[in-house]
């Protein structure tokens, strides 16, 4: 076993993997592009939906100065790190809740590895797929369930400026939840975690977020912090999407 490899096992086993940049793909400056993209604009409104630790919703605080930030997070033990994070009075407003395509009450999947925690199972043998042991499900919960269109309305939210969406497998339904504020064209810029390998029973596929979105006229920008499995399959990525006001502000 070489350096690398040695390396490797020892990351593997936290759910992180060294590669070459290049030959890794999507290796953009996610937050360049992000002040690119809102630049000359007033960035009010970020909804994080996936918080886990907060860690993303700190970066959002340096990236946007005066936004709000919602932060949506269900897993019950990461609410009292993230309320410590962002006390009463931050810019972050917290909301213990998964976000779907209906309001009520959904089963997350806490995983070997809190970060692939999902309200989707993992798919049937995924132990024996390697790395894939990390989505094996250790236990359940029930946790509150809302949709983007229902909270924006009881909460007085017209425009959302910025969509982050890192909810394992789960953004077709959110997308679903959000038909409104998508029809409207309110949601600036989405971002969204996308996979290409199954992870989970029932994941959104990648040509059925383009196609809700396209319906409504969004377009892909770019993607993001990929990752290819030994065999060359691009497992994962993030995805950037934009409304059509924000494509026509671009400078070709």
């Amino acid at each position: 076993m070489n350096l690398r490899e040695l390396i490797n096992a020892g990351l593997l086993k936290i759910g992180y993997r060294l590669v070459s940049m290049r030959k890794e793909l999507c290796n953009r400056d996610l937050d360049a592009d992000l002040r690119n993209l809102f630049r000359g604009r007033t960035v009010e409104t970020v909804f994080d939906v996936g918080a886990y630790d907060g860690s993303v919703a700190e970066r959002y605080l340096d990236l946007f100065p005066v936004a709000r930030i919602y932060s949506f997070e269900p897993n019950p033990d990461q609410l009292a790190l993230l309320k410590q994070k962002f006390p009463e009075g931050s810019r972050v407003k917290l909301t213990a809740a998964a976000v779907g395509d209906r309001e009520g009450v959904a089963t997350l999947h806490l995983n070997a590895f809190a970060p692939t925690n999902s309200i989707l199972p993992s798919v049937a043998g995924i132990a024996e797929q390697g790395m894939a042991s990390l989505l094996v499900t250790e236990r359940k919960v029930e946790v509150p369930l809302v949709t983007l269109d229902g909270f924006c309305r009881s909460h007085g939210v017209s425009q959302i400026d910025f969509l982050k969406l890192d909810v394992q497998g789960a953004e077709k339904t959110i997308l679903q939840g959000a038909s409104s504020l998508i029809q409207a064209r309110a949601i600036g810029v989405i971002q969204m975690e996308i996979n290409l390998m199954p992870y989970y029973e029932g994941q959104a596929q990648y040509y059925e977020l383009g196609a809700i979105l396209g319906a409504s006229g969004y377009r892909l920008f770019n993607f993001y912090d990929g990752s290819v499995g030994k065999n060359g399959q691009l497992r994962y990525c993030d995805a950037f999407f934009l409304s059509p006001e924000m494509s026509a502000s671009l400078v070709w």
